[in-house]
């Protein structure tokens, strides 16, 4: 009988080790999961920020017209020829989406980067046929000069540049 009360308090501080010892790693493992599902609803917190913020710029972007844009602005009172540098295209801006994606973004403001530096192009390629052909009329036959031509050119790369540079086209 002696051994059999002798191995029930061995077995039962066996028990109560491996029952403190399971505590202990309960304890230890909720701890972990407590912080980790803190992290977690802070990256969410984050994630939910930036979500939002990225639905305002899409949203701002997409309701402000082509025509408000300051670059455009920029183009048609520093040339100061009376021409509208406005695409005549019509540009097609899509309905925001509930949660556009970064990549969807990007893609999309690249697409319009594009656009943009093409009509940039294009009317200035425009403008200066239209004055190139002014200034024939203006001046009297053989008294046009190399330089004057070359000169335009090279302002017109200049300005081009600057744009570039100045809204990173």
């Amino acid at each position: 009988m002696k051994s059999q009360e002798d191995f029930n308090k061995i077995e039962l501080e066996k028990y109560k080790q491996l029952y403190q010892e399971e505590f202990r790693s309960r304890k230890s493992l909720s701890n972990k999961l407590n912080k980790t599902n803190e992290r977690l609803e802070e990256a969410n917190n984050k994630l939910l920020l930036e979500e939002q913020q990225n639905r305002s710029l899409l949203s701002t972007f997409s309701t402000k017209s082509v025509l408000e844009c300051p670059c455009v602005r920029n183009l048609h009172s520093s040339l100061g020829l009376n021409r509208s540098f406005i695409p005549r295209e019509n540009l097609v801006l899509p309905p925001s989406s509930p949660q556009p994606s970064n990549k969807s973004l990007e893609n999309y403001l690249t697409k319009m980067q594009q656009e943009l530096e093409k009509s940039i192009s294009r009317e200035l390629k425009e403008a200066a046929v239209e004055l190139e052909s002014g200034f024939f009329r203006a001046s009297p036959p053989g008294s046009t000069n190399k330089s004057s031509k070359n000169l335009f050119s090279e302002a017109s790369q200049g300005y081009v540049e600057i744009l570039k540079k100045k809204y990173v086209i």
